[in-house]
């Protein structure tokens, strides 16, 4: 082997292994990304129930028992509107146009005019 080739081959040996190392340098080198923490969520405000609000029963009939506990507490809301704000929040009614009212299917417009307090249509 001539003393070209040697050189030749060690100097490859050695840029091979320079490269290797800074390779593995550089992996330690790297910037990680932060593990994600949960956002905290602010705690909600506890809602005391009046003792004379209507119950969910569980009849084995989820549609008929849920059918009667919204029916009960409708009841219970036109009997007791004060406690019932306390309730639902002291919520802002959402305003909607006349126009805006005009084009919900029929459904939603029933929805609305049912629930004046949670609603208000402007022209």
């Amino acid at each position: 082997m001539s003393n070209l080739t040697k050189a030749l081959t060690l100097f490859t040996f050695l840029f091979i292994f320079c490269l290797n190392a800074n390779a593995q340098q550089y992996d330690k080198m790297k910037v990680r990304p932060k593990p994600q923490t949960a956002i905290k969520k602010e705690k909600a405000a506890e809602v005391v129930v009046p003792a004379d609000f209507p119950k969910y029963v569980d009849t084995g009939n989820p549609e008929a028992d849920a059918n009667s506990f919204r029916a009960a507490k409708e009841q219970w809301y036109a009997l007791h509107p004060a406690e019932a704000q306390k309730i639902n929040g002291e919520a802002k009614s959402q305003v909607i146009t006349k126009t805006e009212f005009d084009k919900l299917p029929a459904e939603k417009q029933q929805a609305i005019l049912n629930n004046p307090s949670r609603f208000k249509i402007v022209e």
